[in-house]
């Protein structure tokens, strides 16, 4: 199976196309991560309020430990401090639960954002290599094997413009398949698919 082409102007094209397609979905990576940053900055009024939460539960804890040792009616003064403690407790889970909310919230956008770009040029590159693959690879064991050069011709009286067949074929391209010289045209498809003319040995 032909990956790249024999024609070196052919392979460099190929190859230009491969680093477009590497770097096209590079950047959309770091967009994508770009936008995941900038959401996730949101994130700091829950750290904000995780931190606040817990160091009023700290102090409240430490002030219901210090008013259960006075005497007699020290569970009574800690107990008000102890419910302080849990409400503190619950607000600083509620900046937790907001950070992870954020955070999600950033990774997903972040995600929806790139997906669609590097879906999009994977699958342009693929059915375009992919098209190419499989004519250069069917070209070229024509080409190396015993097969008509009138099938190579035929292929390119098909694919090419009329331009072109009027430059290599003269007035009447269709000529080279009936009893004339097929291996004008059959050279001409092989240039257009970026591969090498027949070996000098068989011409």
């Amino acid at each position: 199976m032909k990956v790249y082409a024999e024609n070196g102007a052919r392979v460099a094209g190929q190859l230009f196309g491969d680093l477009l397609t590497v770097a096209w979905i590079a950047a959309w990576v770091g967009i994508g991560l770009f936008v995941n940053d900038l959401v996730g900055g949101f994130a700091a009024p829950g750290r904000k309020v995780e931190t606040a939460g817990n160091d009023v539960a700290a102090a409240a804890n430490q002030a219901a430990q210090n008013a259960s040792s006075v005497p007699v009616v020290g569970d009574l003064l800690a107990q008000p401090m102890r419910t302080i403690s849990n409400a503190a407790r619950q607000v600083s889970e509620a900046g937790v639960a907001q950070q992870d909310a954020v955070r999600d919230a950033g990774l997903l956008l972040g995600i929806v954002i790139a997906v669609g770009p590097i879906l999009f040029a994977l699958l342009l590159w693929t059915v375009t290599r992919w098209r190419w693959m499989r004519e250069a690879t069917a070209a070229a064991n024509l080409r190396d094997g015993d097969a008509d050069p009138r099938l190579l011709a035929l292929r390119a009286l098909v694919s090419l413009p009329l331009r072109k067949l009027a430059r290599v074929g003269g007035a009447n391209p269709y000529a080279a398949l009936d009893g004339g010289d097929p291996k004008p045209l059959a050279r001409t498809a092989l240039r257009e698919l970026g591969l090498e003319e027949y070996p000098i040995s068989r011409e």
